[in-house]
Formats: structure tokens, C-alpha cells, sequence
């Protein structure tokens, strides 16, 4: 009875230890879920400020053009194609120049330049159509894109034939993949291939992989988010900040 009574004690004492492990263990798994969460909804209003800021710049130069004091001024470049909302993470990961403002000439370029320095409304960056004809004779030849990818460029659609050489400067022949074996299988074959998957893992054609963190969405406009109500990236915010609310 003696024995039987010390090994009841001994495993209640067991149990109440793994108890306070396991509560142990859940407050810091919690206290890294929260973490996690103000991170991300850190990276998302930095990312929001930072393009409200932009828009603000595009805004002023347009409003300007539309008064007569600039010309040339297409739009940024994101906003002037559109594709399926399945491949917005791939081309905003690959596609450095989505924020960029097309303009047709460097004229049109410069006096865009000297109106953002005389308001000191901000800087911005321009792709100036005169000045990237040279892609053109690539953009024209024959592509065939390999087995279980497509090529970025082919899937952007758009309304002015004057954007398609804007798109093929900054996309060129960036295949995309559904995910990273099939983007390595390509990426580093006898040819090789600038290529980014579905969730943003990027190889670039001299071998190195960009991937993790947060995937970038949003840099292009798509038929879908027009109908959504909201950018993709306030309702994303308001995900998190419902998420971090209901954890504290």
C-alpha cells in the first residue's frame, strides 16, 4: 500500500511537471505566433505607405499633364496591364519596374523631373519608351517556353500596342514555374532561364534563388481585384490585424 501510494504521488507529480511544460511551451509558442503577426502587419503598412506615397507622386504628374504643363505621361506600368490573379505574386516578385512611370520620350522624361524638383513633391522613376526600342527585335523573334513553364511577358495583357515593348523590357524571357523543383529543373538546364514560381521564389539566369519572408503581391492590376472591392493589400492588413487582435 506504502509502494502504491508513493507511485500515485510520483505520477501526479510527473503529470502536474508536463502540464507546465506543455503550458510552458504553448505561452511561447503563442508569445512567437504574435511576434510573427506584428511583423507582418509592420512589413504591410511600410509597403502601404511607401506605394500611397507613389501614388501621391503619379497623381501630381498626371493632374499636371492634364492641365497642359506635362505631356507623355502614360502611367505607372503596373496599372497599365492586367494579369490573372494567379500569377500576381510571381510577376511582382519578378518585375522590378512595375512602379515605374512610362513616358513616351526624354523629353518628356526630363520636364517631369524639374516639375517633381520645383513642387519637392518626391522622385520617381521613368521608362522612357524612345529609349528601349533595341528590345524589340528579341520581343519579335519565335519563343517557345519549356515543358510546365510560360513566359511572364506572354500572360500580361494590355490595351496600347505601345506597352508591349515596355512590358518585354522588364520582364524579357522570365518563365514562371508552379513551384521551386520545376523552376530549378529549368532554371539550370542546358539553356538557361530566368525563372520565378507561383509563391516568389526567383532564380536569376546566373544561378542565384531569391525566396522566404512575405511573398510581394499586388504590384499589378488584375480583372479580379477590380471586383474584390479594396486593394488586395488593405484587405490582407485588416486579415492581420483581426488575426492579432483575436491572439492577445
Amino acid at each position: 500500500n506504502i509502494d502504491a501510494s508513493r507511485i500515485e504521488k510520483e505520477t501526479m507529480k510527473l503529470q502536474l511537471e508536463k502540464q507546465k511544460v506543455n503550458k510552458e511551451k504553448a505561452a511561447e509558442n503563442k508569445h512567437k505566433e504574435v511576434q510573427q503577426l506584428l511583423s507582418k502587419i509592420s512589413d504591410m503598412k511600410s509597403s502601404s505607405h511607401e506605394r500611397t506615397f507613389k501614388d501621391k507622386i503619379l497623381q501630381q504628374l498626371l493632374s499636371s499633364q492634364n492641365e497642359g504643363k506635362l505631356k507623355g505621361i502614360l502611367g505607372r506600368l503596373g496599372d497599365l496591364g492586367s494579369i490573372d490573379l494567379k500569377y500576381d505574386c510571381a510577376i511582382t516578385t519578378a518585375c522590378s519596374y512595375l512602379d515605374s512611370i512610362v513616358v513616351e520620350t526624354v523629353k518628356d522624361a526630363e520636364k517631369a523631373v524639374e516639375y517633381l524638383k520645383k513642387m519637392q513633391i518626391g522622385q520617381a522613376t521613368f521608362m522612357i519608351l524612345d529609349k528601349i526600342k533595341w528590345v524589340e527585335n528579341n520581343m519579335r523573334r519565335p519563343f517557345s517556353a519549356p515543358a510546365n513553364t510560360l513566359r511572364l511577358f506572354d500572360l500580361v495583357k494590355y490595351n496600347n500596342s505601345k506597352l508591349q515593348t515596355a512590358f518585354y523590357f522588364a520582364l524579357r524571357d522570365t518563365l514562371v514555374a508552379p513551384d521551386i523543383r520545376i523552376a530549378k529543373q529549368i532554371a539550370y538546364g542546358s539553356t538557361r532561364y530566368r525563372v520565378v514560381t507561383l509563391s516568389g521564389e526567383l532564380i536569376e539566369i546566373y544561378g542565384t534563388i531569391a525566396g522566404g519572408g512575405r511573398p510581394k503581391t499586388g504590384g499589378m492590376s488584375n480583372v479580379e481585384k477590380e471586383y474584390m472591392g479594396g486593394s488586395t493589400n488593405e484587405k490582407e492588413l485588416d486579415k492581420l490585424n483581426g488575426m492579432y487582435t483575436a491572439s492577445v
